[in-house]
């Protein structure tokens, strides 16, 4: 009862401009099916105790202060039409349509893009297109699953394909959830032409590209304390802004994930989740959702506006930046690669690479590698022809190239597809664990120890003017039932004949998984192994600092006016629980010095935004070399 008697429009409005908000979507239906307006055709769904017409009352006061107010419509979850019409659900081999039980609560049982339930998709949308001035539409929960309820049945007899195999189930549900995304672009478009478009599937990645003709730009919903944790939206976002789609990220003002009622974030939460946003490129936008009575937790709102200050104080600097990237990192996701949610590759790679304070994206094997002065292949990427040849030109050109592992070889596993790599491939070892011992190239900052790998190696054969960069040396013995010795493994023992770590001209290849060994065991010496490759390879990167590894660097460029923009990031979660790392505290850094490399020459200035304070500035070409007083979480300083 009482639902939206609060909502004052005044009001509302006042709180958005008291908390820096220019744009605010709306719900027209919600996850439980309930309209949150006037509606002609379904006058039974709208919810039984709103007497007044919410949406419309909000799109005018919002309009009348300069606020955009996009529209929210469900699509994958609906409470009311799943009970209503259980033929409309996704069905698994089992027939059974996964989720909440009848006696659980919950509303995500998946509804299926390929039945009928598009239709009423479709009729809801476009009685909001003619009942209201619509800025633009987030359609949530878009996605789709390998279906077998009747309609997809028949859809893929149809079509020619067979619904026994898992390949054209898979191929189905592609052409199911591009078509309906089709569909409703052409509905939006040919009545609000100019509104933006979004389809929300909680995640943007390889699959996105298919469609991206279909959105007006990308919105990269990455809560750390949800399910996404914090590597997700670091990680996604590297690869996104090779779009070409302006990016807004999505955090929310809960501690946890959606509807963590009553459990606020810390600000140094909220600020880290925002000005990381900022850092990588993209927008900002906080999720909550207003109490039953219409009217937003005063706290929260508080929040935001707190955080919303700081973005708002800092948005001259970050608007049109393009972030600045030299190493490209192929992307497990976009090559069938990945072995889970967040590739431990990636990861580790992502962490390595921060830690180095390098500038980097994540890429596929459509992106322009001439943009890149070193590419970086995960540990089980392997090469088709087309691929190795795209690489081989690259080479040819200047380009660098280091291969973990699995990368690089054949799909088939028996030889590398680059010939430049100056090795033959001689099989999986099979001793695990074995002890990797660098050369002097590699062995900055590493222990004068045999170091640990504890999973196996690729061995290979070097070619004559292929240099051994680190070795391999065997465990004493295999331990198993009949020999063992301590805890764990055997100390080091004889030479393998095998090397760790190979280089022929601008190509390093290191037998081991390095990537996600450093992602699964935080060893160390993988990340500085990688390090220090990087270095052979890259030897004036853009950015030095002597910066802790936690503080994160990243650089932008924007063309007006024309200047760079450096990032010093220094937000840490911390795992109080296990299962939830947060941030709730802002650790300051003094005297953090900066070199940034200036291909074109040395800059005029280099000052602190927003405070507009002045840097010294020592020029050692190609370097501009300048020291940061103070870091309080996040510190803008442009370079003009």
């Amino acid at each position: 009862d009482g639902l939206g008697t609060a909502v004052d429009q005044i009001g509302f409005v006042a709180d958005l401009q008291g908390a820096h908000v220019t744009s605010v979507t709306c719900f027209s239906r919600c996850h439980h099916g309930l309209i949150y307006h006037d509606t002609r055709r379904f006058p039974r769904l709208k919810h039984p105790h709103l007497g007044r017409d919410l949406l419309g009352e909000q799109i005018a006061a919002c309009h009348g202060a300069g606020i955009r107010a996009p529209i929210y419509i469900t699509v994958g979850w609906d409470d009311i039409q799943r009970r209503a019409h259980p033929e409309w659900l996704e069905r698994d081999e089992a027939g059974q349509a996964p989720g909440p039980g009848p006696l659980e609560a919950g509303f995500d049982q998946k509804l299926c893009l390929g039945s009928g339930y598009v239709d009423f998709v479709a009729a809801q949308t476009a009685e909001v297109l003619e009942r209201f001035p619509c800025d633009g539409f987030f359609f949530d929960i878009v996605h789709q699953g390998p279906c077998l309820c009747q309609a997809c049945l028949a859809r893929m007899t149809e079509h020619g394909l067979d619904p026994a195999s898992p390949r054209d189930r898979q191929r189905n549900a592609e052409q199911v959830l591009d078509a309906f995304k089709a569909r409703m672009s052409a509905l939006v478009r040919g009545r609000a032409p100019e509104a933006t478009l979004f389809y929300n599937a909680g995640h943007v990645g390889p699959e996105t590209k298919r469609t991206l003709e279909q959105v007006s730009h990308l919105e990269l919903e990455s809560l750390p304390g949800g399910h996404w944790g914090y590597q997700h939206f670091p990680m996604t976002v590297r690869y996104a802004r090779g779009m070409g789609k302006p990016m807004v990220g999505m955090t929310a003002a809960f501690h946890g994930s959606w509807g963590d009622f009553g459990a606020p974030k810390a600000r140094a939460s909220l600020e880290h989740d925002c000005l990381q946003m900022l850092a990588q490129g993209a927008g900002c936008s906080v999720g909550d959702q207003l109490l039953p009575r219409g009217v937003f937790d005063a706290a929260t709102l508080e929040l935001v506006g707190q955080v919303y200050a700081g973005v708002e104080a800092r948005e001259p600097w970050c608007v049109g930046a393009e972030a600045q990237a030299e190493v490209g990192v192929f992307y497990p996701e976009a090559f069938g690669a990945s072995d889970g949610q967040i590739d431990s590759s990636a990861a580790g790679a992502m962490a390595a690479l921060a830690e180095g304070h390098h500038q980097f994206d994540f890429i596929d094997g459509g992106a322009d590698l001439g943009r890149y002065r070193v590419i970086l292949v995960p540990d089980r990427i392997r090469m088709g022809p087309q691929l190795g040849e795209s690489l081989g030109s690259y080479l040819e050109g200047g380009g660098a190239l280091i291969l973990c592992h699995l990368g690089g070889l054949s799909p088939e596993g028996d030889h590398f597809t680059l010939t430049q790599v100056g090795a033959e491939c001689v099989g999986i070892s099979p001793h695990e664990p074995d002890f990797l011992v660098p050369g002097p190239a590699l062995a900055r900052g590493l222990p004068p120890t045999p170091l640990a790998m504890k999973w196996r190696a690729m061995r290979v054969r070097p070619g004559p003017d292929t240099e051994v960069l680190a070795r391999v040396k065997l465990g004493t013995f295999q331990r198993d039932w009949r020999r063992f010795t301590s805890h764990l493994h055997a100390p080091a023992g004889p030479d393998a004949d095998y090397p760790a770590a190979t280089r022929r001209g601008q190509v390093i290849y290191f037998a081991h998984p390095i990537l996600s060994m450093y992602r699964q065991q935080a060893w160390p010496w993988c990340r500085d192994l990688l390090l220090n490759a990087l270095d052979l390879l890259l030897p004036r990167p853009l950015v030095r600092t002597d910066a802790p590894r936690a503080c994160q660097v990243t650089v932008t460029r924007q063309a007006g006016p024309a200047r760079r923009v450096v990032h010093l990031f220094n937000y840490q979660p911390r795992s109080v629980a296990e299962a939830m790392p947060t941030v709730d505290e802002v650790v300051p850094l003094h005297e953090v010095a900066v070199a940034l490399r200036c291909d074109e020459g040395a800059p005029s200035r280099v000052i602190l935004q927003p405070q507009g304070e002045a840097l010294a500035l020592a020029w050692e070409a190609p370097y501009a070399r300048f020291t940061v007083p103070r870091v309080d979480g996040h510190q803008l300083i442009e370079v003009s």
